[in-house]
């Protein structure tokens, strides 16, 4: 998937200066019947005044007629993709809802498979893509990740290609405007775009001056004397031309940027001034780019990063089944699409002593990553240093609560078990509630106190419960309890309790996977928006 991602990036990296939507959309089509191995592939154009979006591009015999169907938000497969601004997979489209037959019908073609995601920019939608009957074996995740990366990458181009659409039918400078385009498009520095204003002003005029103001940095650019100046008061940013002079505001999405001023040895003329308009409106549009552009590496940097805190976390956690005598283990960590701050650890201590503990730090991101990092590393080592979970989470609360933001705390919860005696001794620190399940009762474990690191000076009472051969505890952070399906209910303990009891007869892995298969039930997607962790204990009995 990787592969195709950045083979992709750096042929769209040549699309940049690509000003001629038409040849811009058959190269992405052609790209999309590639790279995803369809036999066909479509783009649409959003019109969000007219709520519509329109067969801007298809491949094919039939895209003529395509062109002329025009689809309201919300209708068809591509219409949902606008409405919902989220990608699909249909690989039985005959039986999906969301498809209609009519575009089918008009072209006589039978659509079999559809992957779809929407083109977003800055949330607002710009069209659809999508590829059409895979050629071998069905779409997956894999091709919905690398066509979304792709619409991603191919945002800006196309919001610039629409643009540069719209103002030359509106000048009669098309011509020249196309090879203006070229130049200033071509460029993602702001000084390339200006040595190119320069020359293009110079060689229709012999201005006596010219410059370029950009609001957004209190800038203005010399172009003659290639300087620029801070200028906080700027001037009127409408548009004014007199006789030897003019100047033209630098409009994109209709906000006025700044303006671009010229002062002439001979009088303007209106071929001139429509020239200067365009050029203007080309200067706004790399000035947008240069700040989208600027945007997508530091979001593409924050992605990678992110990444890789993912990975440093999930190398934290236990992997390898962890097997006991006298117990049942099984554990599972699914995380979200943020980096989050889940924490489980099952640590034997001796012989007979094995500590089960589950956190979930507050927050998302690298804070709450690093947060993470540190308790764990510390929780370790306090624990096999002293063998004492109070000592252990009193040291961790103190420590938090000392050198971290006050925003920034711990829930957990960390049992002893004594295997020999079946005594469970159990710290709950602002957790959720633990569930053990003997038979169809549920026991309580609710004894507590607060988070850690909160509070410097807080001490954490130690209960004790006794374990009887049968009984399971379920350990859980609140990325399950607090699950939202699409109309915001909660998943609840109730639910996650009613679940517990139909697979109390289950094996501890077997009743897991039931749970998570409840969950996603009630959640209805593919990801969460919260960490999931969830450890399921049985106690079969003494082995001594």
């Amino acid at each position: 998937m990787a592969d195709r991602i950045n083979r992709f990036k750096e042929e769209v990296l040549g699309l940049y200066s690509e000003v001629r939507l038409g040849f811009l959309l058959e190269k992405i089509t052609a790209g999309i019947k590639a790279y995803m191995g369809s036999e066909e592939a479509s783009i649409f154009l959003y019109d969000p005044e007219k709520e519509e979006l329109t067969f801007e591009t298809a491949t094919g015999e039939q895209e003529k007629t395509l062109k002329q169907i025009v689809l309201k938000k919300g209708q068809g497969v591509a219409g949902w993709i606008a409405a919902e601004r989220q990608g699909v997979i249909i690989n039985d489209s005959q039986h999906d809802p969301r498809h209609t037959g009519m575009v089918d019908r008009k072209i006589l073609f039978q659509t079999q498979s559809i992957l779809g995601v929407p083109v977003l920019l800055e949330g607002q939608v710009l069209g659809v893509l999508e590829a059409v009957n895979k050629k071998r074996g069905k779409f997956n995740r894999d091709d919905l990740r690398v066509l979304q990366q792709m619409a991603g990458f191919l945002a800006i181009p196309l919001h610039n290609a629409v643009l540069f659409r719209t103002i030359t039918r509106e000048t009669q400078a098309k011509e020249r405007l196309i090879e203006l385009g070229k130049k200033i498009s071509a460029s993602i520095d702001i000084s390339s775009v200006l040595t190119a204003i320069k020359e293009i002003i110079c060689a229709e005029i012999q201005p006596l001056a010219a410059s370029v103001f950009v609001a957004s940095e209190n800038m203005e650019y010399d172009l003659l004397a290639n300087s620029s100046r801070e200028k906080q008061d700027a001037e009127c940013l409408g548009t004014t031309i007199a006789n030897i002079g003019g100047r033209f505001p630098l409009r994109a999405e209709g906000a006025v940027l700044g303006y671009l001023k010229i002062q002439s040895e001979k009088m303007i003329s209106d071929e001139s001034a429509a020239l200067f308009r365009g050029l203007a409106a080309f200067i706004a549009i790399s000035l947008e780019k240069i700040r989208l552009y600027r945007q997508m590496l530091a979001k593409e940097k924050m992605e990678k990063e992110l990444q890789i805190a993912r990975e440093i976390q999930q190398s934290f956690l236990l992997q390898q089944p962890q097997v006991f005598p006298g117990l049942d283990i099984a554990f599972l960590n699914i995380p979200s699409s943020k980096v989050g701050g889940d924490y489980y650890e099952i640590l034997p201590l001796n012989e007979r002593e094995i500590v089960f503990s589950v956190n979930d730090v507050s927050g998302h991101g690298v804070p709450a990553s690093l947060l993470m990092a540190i308790f764990r590393s510390n929780f370790i080592f306090q624990l096999r240093r002293s063998g004492d979970i109070a000592t252990t989470v009193t040291h961790l609360n103190r420590l938090i609560a000392e050198t971290t933001e006050a925003n920034l705390y711990v829930t957990s919860f960390t049992a002893k078990l004594d295997c020999a005696m079946a005594t469970l001794s159990y710290i709950n620190a602002g957790h959720p509630l633990p569930l053990v399940l003997r038979g169809r009762e549920f026991l309580p474990l609710e004894a507590g106190s607060t988070v850690v690191g909160m509070f410097a000076d807080v001490e954490y009472p130690v209960s004790r419960f006794t374990l009887q051969p049968g009984d399971t505890m379920i350990l859980y952070t609140d990325g399950v309890v607090e699950a939202e399906n699409e109309n915001g209910e909660e998943y609840s303990l109730a639910r996650l309790s009613a679940a517990a009891v139909l697979g109390r007869n289950l094996s501890a892995a077997a009743m897991q996977a039931a749970l998570i298969e409840d969950l996603r039930s009630h959640c209805r997607c593919p990801e969460f928006s919260d960490d999931v962790t969830l450890m399921v204990v049985k106690y079969l009995g003494s082995s001594s």
